[in-house]
């Protein structure tokens, strides 16, 4: 990346800002080091990384980076053969203290993975922590308890030393206090004395180890005390030897695992980075940008990182499209142009460089390169005149750029004579655009508005300013040239009207093209507007046909299943209604008079009406809500053949149609249906029906005696039936979902358990069950007789058996049913 560019555009202000950010030096050097790259892949990496740990610190915080310091220096003094003191080892200790927190913190959430795969770099040593923290303490004080030979060395110190201080004491407060200057211990070196006067000195006995500046006092080692002292002399020194020994140890275990540690501090260094572009996203309420190479840039309300949040204007501005390959920016002077040029080149670099950006949007190219040329660039050293800074740094990119290089020119041309400038500029922006360059290029000359207007590829576009107030309001509006509104601010400042007014006839004679330029541009930029627009909304309305076909399919599928399985379970609630009504028929026909057994038939009819009852309401349900069929081309009358679609059966009207529901025979049932829910058989032009060919019907059989005669089925129609209906009917299939494979009679009377075995056997044969228990216990045996007796004459009944000794033995009995 041009290092030029990167100055001018003070790219520094993002690395600063960024580099504050960090936990440790470690990140704050690879901040400080940070450059844009034009590797696609890899930038998108890098930002993905970005908006993973800033999703993860906006949830849970920044993350536990504390502790950590650059222990490199200590890793490789290790294996020059160094030894480390203790303060080097407490550094080591905390840094992989912490490298193990953060490893067990972000291995442990399942949501970043990115963040937690970084972790993965991270070593634990758990020996070489521990070792570490046994031996040094956190003020890196050698422990006492280090090492068995360090606590006894220590400990024999200690003793040897306490028996000096008490000796000492027994001198300075004996008979020969008289000899010393004051009753004192002192310590020179590592010797213990007490001061003694210079004229006793032969008459107190000892070593002299130091004198007081006038030579009255002898600081001496009384005699009696001597051997103690080069006792704890030689114990200092062993523990001394002790001490080197334990730090070579541990030494030598971050000796041993160097490389690990290594990678270790490069894995430290990357997540303190990374967590620093994360939190400098938050600090610049930045969004992550969109990367493409495709040489396509737009920004929706960029701002310039290094300007106060509270006072900066955020600009749109686009690049790189059919219509602005270059963008011709023009304006009066500290309306913003420098401004937006470098708030465009920053935000470049800051996408190139994995970070998040700040605006409301972002699409940015990836380029290969960015050079600039912004500012006053004369030099008093080398004698460059302003121009010659420019035309010189305009040469070096124009020989270093290559396609894909974003080229950013303030005040292109400037610093010599109006016409030869201009057309210098518009030269150089044609060369530019010719090598397929994207440039940004402000000016002055009036002359590059009409080349930009003229151009292919060339965009005028300005900087607001508020005439009235004679103020810029630093807004950017591409599409529109600028002014550089010298008269009206001249007639603010208070230059004379007849000045001005010459002026401006001068001016308006040699630029009489500028008006139809102006209202040719506008014209342009409202067409474009207008295209832009009408091509969005048709995006938009494509994309809503499809949402809405979709969501329309999903709904019809929908209303399809709900549809058939409806039906399914009404003919299969039908099927097992009249399976029970004919077994209760023939019970009937086998009573000889109205007795318990004609009761207990009556009440299973009274079942099997609410089960069809159930059938039919969720038909209605249905009908209601999916039916596509038509409904009868005219009244149903006496006679009409129609089909029960919810059950697969057919029936004859018994009545004329004249409200909701109408009477109709299927089979031996008389029933009242809805009659949305029928479906005429048959019907032609002149109203008259016939059968339909292969439709299922169930065969009216004539009544068999007296009994079957005398028990019609009917249904009464009233205004809540669905409701009711569907109640029971949900009730019903409930039932039959709940049902279990054996029945308990234990402690019943053999009424009542009879009376619970039938209604078990009809319901366990409704739910498709084949093989049942009845557990009746073994007792005297008079209720199992009566269980096998009921059993012997239940249609439903195939077979039954006294269990097998492993399921019950006589205490229960094994009932198969017949098929349904």
């Amino acid at each position: 990346m041009n290092e030029h560019a990167l100055r001018v555009l003070e790219f520094n202000i993002v690395r600063n800002e960024l580099a504050g950010l960090t936990a440790c030096s470690l990140g704050r050097e690879k901040a400080e080091a940070m450059l844009p790259s034009d590797h696609l892949a890899l930038v998108k990496e890098i930002l993905k990384d970005t908006t993973e740990c800033r999703s993860l610190i906006d949830l849970r915080g920044n993350l536990p980076l504390g502790g950590v310091t650059d222990i490199r220096p200590q890793i490789h003094r290790s294996t020059i053969g160094s030894s480390l003191d203790p303060r080097d080892l407490l550094d080591v200790q905390n840094t992989i203290s912490s490298a193990r927190s953060l490893k067990t913190f972000l291995q442990r959430l399942e949501d970043y993975p990115r963040m937690a795969a970084q972790a993965g770099s991270l070593g634990l040593y758990p020996t070489l922590e521990a070792e570490i923290t046994a031996c040094i303490a956190p003020n890196g004080q050698i422990n006492d308890n280090a090492t068995p030979d360090l606590a006894r060395i220590r400990s024999r110190k200690k003793v040897t030393a306490q028996r000096m201080i008490d000796k000492l004491n027994t001198i300075v407060s004996g008979p020969m206090r008289t000899m010393l200057q004051d009753p004192v211990i002192v310590q020179r070196g590592e010797r213990y004395c007490v001061p003694v006067k210079a004229d006793h000195r032969g008459a107190f006995g000892g070593i002299v180890h130091d004198t007081s500046a006038s030579g009255a006092t002898l600081f001496m080692e009384p005699q009696a005390v001597v051997d103690l002292g080069n006792e704890l002399k030689e114990l200092s020194v062993k523990e001394a030897n002790e001490v080197a020994r334990i730090l070579a140890r541990l030494t030598d275990g971050v000796r041993r695992l160097a490389p690990s540690l290594t990678e270790t501090v490069s894995a430290l260094a990357q997540i303190d980075f990374t967590a620093a572009r994360a939190k400098l996203s938050q600090v610049q309420n930045a969004v992550e940008p969109v990367l493409n190479s495709n040489g396509y840039t737009r920004l929706k309300a960029a701002r310039h990182p290094g300007i106060d949040p509270e006072i900066v204007v955020p600009i749109d501005i686009e690049l790189g499209g059919p219509e602005n390959q270059i963008l011709l920016v023009t304006g009066p002077n500290t309306g913003g142009k420098t401004v937006s040029l470098k708030t465009f080149g920053l935000i470049t670099l800051m996408a190139q460089c994995g970070l998040h950006v700040p605006c409301r949007s972002a699409e940015v190219n990836l380029y290969y390169s960015v050079f600039a040329d912004i500012g006053d660039e004369q030099s008093l050293q080398q004698s460059l005149s302003t121009f010659s800074g420019h035309i010189g740094n305009i040469v070096q990119i124009m020989r270093d750029m290559r396609p894909n290089s974003l080229v950013l020119l303030d005040e292109v041309g400037a610093g010599t004579d109006p016409a030869e400038g201009a057309a210098l500029a518009r030269a150089i922006l044609e060369a530019l655009r010719t090598q397929g360059a994207r440039v940004i290029a402000t000016s002055h000359y009036g002359e590059l508005k009409t080349y930009a207007f003229s151009t292919l590829g060339v965009e005028n576009a300005s900087v607001e300013f508020d005439t009235n107030t004679l103020s810029p309001t630093y807004r950017l509006l591409q599409g529109i040239p600028g002014s550089s509104n010298a008269f009206a601010i001249a007639a603010r400042l208070g230059l004379p009207e007849s000045v001005l007014e010459g002026a401006r006839l001068d001016w308006s004679g040699s630029n009489e093209t500028v008006g139809l330029l102006q209202e040719l541009e506008d014209g342009r930029r409202q067409a474009i507007q207008d295209a832009r627009e009408a091509e969005r909304a048709r995006l938009e309305a494509q994309m809503l046909r499809r949402k809405y076909e979709k969501e329309l399919e999903g709904l019809e599928a929908l209303r399809r299943e709900a549809r058939d399985r409806m039906e399914a379970e009404s003919r299969q609630l039908f099927r097992r209604a009249q399976d029970r009504l004919d077994n209760t028929l023939s019970e009937l026909r086998k009573a000889s008079s109205e007795g318990r057994e004609t009761e207990r038939a009556r009440a299973k009819i009274k079942e099997i009406e609410s089960d069809l009852q159930s059938a039919i309401s969720q038909q209605v349900i249905v009908e209601e809500d999916t039916i596509t069929d038509s409904a009868p081309s005219r009244p149903l009358r006496t006679g009409d053949h129609v089909r029960i679609p919810s059950l697969g059966v057919t029936g004859e009207v018994l009545d004329d149609e004249r409200g909701l529901s109408i009477p109709v025979q299927v089979g031996s049932i008389r029933m009242n249906v809805p009659v949305a829910t029928l479906r005429l058989i048959g019907d032609d032009r002149n109203g008259r029906t016939k059968k339909e060919k292969g439709e299922h019907r169930l065969p009216a059989s004539p009544p068999e005696d007296k009994h079957e005669a005398a028990i019609p089925i009917t249904f009464a129609s009233n205004t809540n039936s669905h409701t009711a209906a569907g109640s029971d009917g949900g009730d019903m299939v409930q039932r039959a979902l709940n049902i279990t494979p054996q029945i308990t009679l234990l402690g019943q009377r053999a009424d009542e358990a009879l009376r619970n075995v039938d209604k078990y056997i009809d319901e366990a044969y409704a739910a498709g069950l084949t093989r049942t228990r009845i557990v009746h216990g073994k007792g005297t045996g008079a209720l199992r007789r009566a269980v096998q007796d009921y059993l012997a004459h239940n249609s439903l009944v195939e077979s039954f058996a006294t269990a097998d000794a492993d399921e019950g033995g006589a205490g229960v009995t094994v009932v198969l049913l017949r098929s349904t």
